[in-house]
């Protein structure tokens, strides 16, 4: 595969997280049918936290919910989680900005996997800054 179909294709596979933002969370219509991730817990334990960025970032031991998760972050990107209610959003920034307090190598780490050119972020910034998102979070 030719690096600029690769680029075509990992663009459309990017957005936040909306996380882990995107990312850890369970939103959209196909989230709907998927199990709630405790945000709770995995801002508490260590360890989950870190399974979850390996499997969601780096592809790494990939199975049950974050695996999920990581397969349906692109298509939450592409459409700027128009399916996510109010209550799923804000688990999203509340998430976001814990990982850009307290753990912003993650976070950087899952926007240069999802969004490497801030193109989902500059898309959705306006629609995620009236949700309550910082600029500042966003755009680091």
């Amino acid at each position: 595969m030719c690096f600029t179909r690769w680029v075509e294709v990992s663009l459309k596979m990017l957005v936040l997280i909306l996380t882990i933002c995107s990312i850890v969370s369970v939103f959209g219509r196909e989230f709907a049918t998927s199990r709630h991730v405790n945000i709770e817990e995995l801002m508490s334990n260590e360890r989950i936290l870190k399974q979850y960025h390996l499997c969601i970032v780096k592809g790494q031991r990939c199975g049950g919910e974050p695996g999920r998760i990581r397969q349906l972050i692109p298509e939450l990107m592409l459409h700027g989680c128009s399916n996510c209610s109010l209550e799923q959003i804000d688990e999203v920034r509340r998430f976001t900005e814990y990982l850009y307090k307290h753990k912003r190598q993650m976070l950087a780490d899952v926007y240069m996997r999802f969004d490497p050119f801030k193109n989902y972020r500059q898309q959705w910034l306006p629609r995620l800054v009236q949700l309550g998102f910082s600029q500042q979070l966003l755009l680091l």
